[in-house]
């Protein structure tokens, strides 16, 4: 079991000078189920206005898009309780291609905090709040009907990120309780 010293929360960095991709063409894809695999992706085209392309890219579809290089620390990083699904994306950038990745999760874990998350309703979150044993097993992951939204990684994989310098994310030491 991985005793997670310290979640982070992952958001898009708030730099004006990045890029956002946009869609090319309208599409269902912004509509990944919340659990289960997905099955006959097709792969959309997202465009950036600049060239400013970051390895965790703001996009207007709500998916988490990862560079190559992101996708490869998430997987070298993730424990044997992680489980991911990736579904390839094409962006393109100033005429340029480049291909990333929309990081989905098929069985997203029971991390919350079911009394001290705040929701809305019976089960929109506004304020999560992590268990930490629930947290254990896990070192990429985000809750349970949260698909596109959030991302969670523990210190090991946000040294590594850090480590090699990856643009466009921002960490936010998410709350925990236990």
């Amino acid at each position: 079991m991985i005793e997670p010293s310290t979640i982070w929360a992952v958001y898009h960095e708030d730099n004006r000078q990045w890029g956002v991709a946009h869609e090319v063409e309208e599409s269902d894809v912004c509509f990944l189920p919340y659990s289960g695999r997905v099955d006959g992706w097709e792969t959309p085209v997202l465009k950036v206005p600049s060239r400013e392309v970051t390895d965790y890219l703001a996009n207007d579809m709500g998916l988490r898009l990862c560079s190559q290089e992101l996708r490869s620390i998430v997987e070298r990083q993730s424990s044997g309780h992680d489980q991911q699904q990736w579904l390839p994306v094409t962006v393109t950038a100033d005429g340029e291609l480049f291909r990333f990745f929309s990081l989905h999760f098929p069985e997203p874990p029971d991390v919350l905090d079911q009394t001290e998350t705040i929701f809305s309703g019976s089960d929109f979150v506004v304020k999560p709040v992590l268990s930490r044993s629930g947290c254990a097993a896990h070192r990429v992951f985000c809750y349970p009907k949260n698909e596109g939204h959030a991302l969670f990684v523990s210190d090991s994989v946000k040294n590594e990120i850090q480590k090699r310098s990856l643009t466009g994310m921002e960490f936010q030491r998410a709350s925990m309780s236990g």
